[in-house]
């Protein structure tokens, strides 16, 4: 997936939703207001290091929303993407995004993802003949 300019391998995308009542209505039934939280974790390249570092620091100083980008990948809409960490490992750059808003089948993105990585490991399989 590319965003802002920079590749990412997404590695895992958590939807949580938190279900809160906010009171009585017509007293025997409670107003609910619901809170999605969406986390994304992605990998890149050790050589994205400075457009990253360049996108979270202007993140932070900024009060407009234009360091927020919207994306597609793999049917599923998400809207609202901003890296809030990155740590450092032996195979590059592993970001967490927060994001606003998400749309689409989970599982069939899953899925999607799934029979890449198969693709890529059979073609590998091949390449070493």
């Amino acid at each position: 997936m590319k965003i802002n300019g920079i590749d990412f391998d997404v590695k895992t995308v958590e939807v949580e939703n938190d279900y809160n009542n906010i009171g009585t209505f017509r007293q025997s039934h409670f107003a609910t207001a619901v809170t999605m939280s969406i986390k994304i974790i992605a990998r890149t390249s050790n050589s994205n290091l400075f457009l990253l570092d360049k996108w979270i620091n202007g993140s932070m100083n900024s009060y407009v929303s234009s360091y927020k980008f919207d994306a597609i990948y793999n049917s599923v809409q998400i809207y609202g993407i901003y890296p809030i960490d990155y740590t450092f490992d032996q195979y590059g750059i592993n970001v967490i995004f927060s994001a606003d808003y998400i749309n689409g089948n989970l599982q069939l993105f899953n899925k999607q993802k799934l029979r890449m990585e198969k693709l890529k490991r059979i073609e590998s399989y091949a390449n070493k003949r």
